[in-house]
């Protein structure tokens, strides 16, 4: 019984993909709680914000759509600052959960964060 429910939940659009195991198709994933604060450590970066570098950097190279999923799926805020050539106004300030992409042709090709 347990076998066929589990079958089941498996062929239906959607459920394999769970918040524990990243939006479909993520081949990176961070999972971060919609409350976490970061804060700075004593090199200006906690273990949380490296993460979030290190997840980040995985998406250069993605389409825009599967990046942008990947990162709004991990609980993290997404804005494009450049497109084909064309740079956007921006805020400056400081976020750590805010992953700032440069796309170009629909791929990102550069991240930063805040």
């Amino acid at each position: 019984m347990v076998q066929a429910v589990l079958l089941l939940a498996l062929t239906i659009p959607g459920c394999a993909s769970t918040q524990l195991d990243g939006p479909r198709n993520c081949p990176v994933w961070l999972n971060v709680r919609q409350d976490s604060q970061f804060g700075k450590g004593e090199s200006g970066l906690d273990k949380a914000s490296e993460s979030v570098v290190s997840f980040a950097e995985g998406l250069i190279g993605l389409e825009e759509t599967l990046a942008r999923s990947c990162v709004e799926g991990s609980n993290l805020l997404w804005r494009v600052v450049a497109r084909d050539d064309e740079a956007f106004a921006v805020t400056l300030d400081y976020r750590s959960n805010r992953v700032n992409a440069v796309v170009e042709d629909s791929l990102v090709t550069d991240i930063s964060i805040g």
